[in-house]
């Protein structure tokens, strides 16, 4: 398995590059809603893996938004509870508009 380490702020390009340069082994991205919605609207997402704590910081972005729904959905596969997390894993449902 390859792994991806990518901050917020890198670019799609860098992923697709990832995605390439592994080949049939899988990508692992690590980062935050912006790189999440940057990956699901490249079309470059087959499983999500969000983990949630019970902490509450008074604020927070939504890792969904400007994310079409009429395009991606997400079937959930998997939910794990360890301690204070909740690991919950999602596949991404593509309703592609292409023919």
């Amino acid at each position: 398995m390859t792994t991806l380490i990518a901050s917020m702020t890198t670019s799609v390009d860098g992923f697709g590059q990832a995605g390439a340069a592994a080949g049939d082994k899988a990508v692992i991205v690590v980062g935050g809603p912006n790189v999440v919605q940057q990956l699901l609207r490249a079309e470059l997402v087959d499983e999500l893996r969000v983990d949630v704590m019970h902490v509450v910081l008074g604020g927070g972005l939504r890792l969904l938004e400007n994310v079409d729904p009429e395009l991606v959905q997400l079937g959930k596969t998997d939910v794990q509870e360890v301690g204070a997390r909740t690991s919950l894993r999602f596949r991404v449902i593509r309703n592609s508009t292409q023919p």
